[in-house]
């Protein structure tokens, strides 16, 4: 089995509701307040924003965390958080926690669906690993440079199903970029983002990789 290490990732959490929330019930300000006080240190006030217009469900509020390197968005149909730039165990732990703690805040109606993307840049333990790796995607004669592979297969461990892919990375030198999307209807919390690491860990084994961060 190859081992390749991370050395970058990014992480998005999305929440559709059933229904459309009108800026009146939203709530908010206390939204806002109930954020500062969940992430004191890494959200100041002025990181907060509030964009309206004069439509019923046209407006966003908007936290930048973390210096910048996340955000997270209400709007009247959705939940999105974006982590970026992400290198470190810790700093997946973190994000984890990061999520719980918004999905807590933000979502607390009907929802259609949960959905987590996790991808990375990782790279294999040597040129000739990742050489023949990409070698089963190569086709000269059809001018193919480089490929890759799409699974999509069941959560096992919860409810929902997952679309695992990898591909060239554009990042890396002599590494994948590989990408996993879970589809959900259980809530974002700390457990569930423990199982969604282990089916990713089992998905990834399956296809030859042990993917993993720098000691």
């Amino acid at each position: 089995m190859e081992k390749l290490l991370i050395r970058e990732f990014s992480l998005q959490a999305y929440t559709e509701f059933s229904r459309p929330i009108p800026e009146g019930q939203a709530e908010l300000p206390a939204l806002a307040d109930k954020m500062l006080a969940a992430f004191p240190y890494v959200l100041r006030p002025e990181d907060v924003s509030v964009f309206s217009d004069t439509k019923l469900y046209g407006y966003r509020l908007i936290f930048k965390l973390f210096n910048g390197s996340a955000d997270t968005t209400f709007t009247s149909k959705s939940v999105i958080s974006n982590f970026r730039d992400g290198r470190t165990a810790q700093a997946l732990s973190l994000v984890s926690k990061s999520v719980d703690a918004i999905y807590k805040i933000m979502v607390n109606r009907p929802i259609q669906f949960n959905q987590l993307t996790f991808a990375v840049h990782a790279e294999f333990g040597s040129p000739e690993a990742y050489k023949d790796y990409t070698a089963k995607f190569i086709d000269t004669e059809r001018g193919y440079l480089s490929g890759g592979k799409i699974v999509q297969a069941d959560a096992r461990d919860f409810k929902g199903e997952l679309r695992f892919s990898t591909e060239k990375s554009s990042v890396v030198e002599n590494g994948l970029y590989v990408s996993v999307q879970f589809l959900t209807h259980e809530p974002f919390t700390s457990e569930l983002s423990d199982k969604m690491g282990k089916r990713f860990t089992e998905i990834a084994s399956f296809e030859g990789f042990e993917i993993a961060f720098p000691q």
